[in-house]
């Protein structure tokens, strides 16, 4: 079996919550050396796929489940990669999201991407507040923050952080780039967020925009 099957496997083991299946898929492409990018892009393809039959009614929330601890088993097998590229220290990046990641699915796909490019991730480990999200990053001497925010742009725990953060957006102190659902255009404009992000690649791409830019800055 070639790589590209291997790829196709690994995602079709991810969309059917197959544990087992996705642990060696994700094993076989580490032993042939794939890039740990492409097996990442196989995995959010999936994530994605799970989330438009979750969408359209045909999954439901024991399917999503079943999903995420599937994409968790495979970012395991993957993980000594990504701290190879993580030490590449592109930059740090603090991640949050709204309301709390329940099934502690989509924070650690986000990160794992952004270890693969290089960017060392901190993860909040709960909900997300002006106090925690402003303290760990600056534990960590960090400016960059990304918020997975999976509710609407209503939502008063989006408007309360918004409200906080507003002083070190228009500052520059922190620099916030929102994703994760549909409205995150609509919640960057309304609030004055750094930017937003449409998917991970996106993100990526921005990110490391705003580290080249401050890197010329100094």
């Amino acid at each position: 079996m070639n790589s590209e099957q291997t790829l196709r496997e690994l995602t079709n083991a991810i969309v059917k919550g197959d544990i087992l299946a996705t642990g060696h898929a994700a094993r076989r492409l580490m032993e042939k050396e794939h890039p740990v990018t492409a097996t990442l892009d196989a995995i959010v393809d999936a994530s994605n796929i799970v989330n438009d039959l979750y969408n359209i009614g045909e999954y439901d929330r024991s399917n999503v489940t079943a999903s995420s601890r599937a994409t968790l088993a495979a970012l395991q097998v993957l993980d000594p990669q990504l701290s190879i590229e993580e030490s590449k220290g592109i930059g740090k990046v603090v991640v949050g999201c709204i309301p709390e990641d329940a099934l502690e699915f989509d924070m650690p796909v986000a990160s794992s991407v952004l270890r693969a490019a290089g960017f060392k991730t901190i993860n909040l480990p709960r909900a997300v507040t002006y106090e925690n999200l402003t303290s760990i990053a600056s534990q960590n001497q960090c400016d960059l923050v990304v918020l997975l925010i999976k509710t609407h742009e209503d939502d008063p725990r989006v408007q309360r952080l918004a409200l906080e953060l507003r002083e070190s957006l228009l500052k520059k102190t922190l620099k916030v780039i929102v994703g994760g659902n549909l409205e995150a255009a609509r919640i960057y404009g309304k609030y004055g967020f750094t930017n937003y992000f449409s998917d991970l690649g996106d993100l990526v791409s921005k990110l490391t925009e705003i580290v080249i830019k401050e890197q010329e800055a100094r």
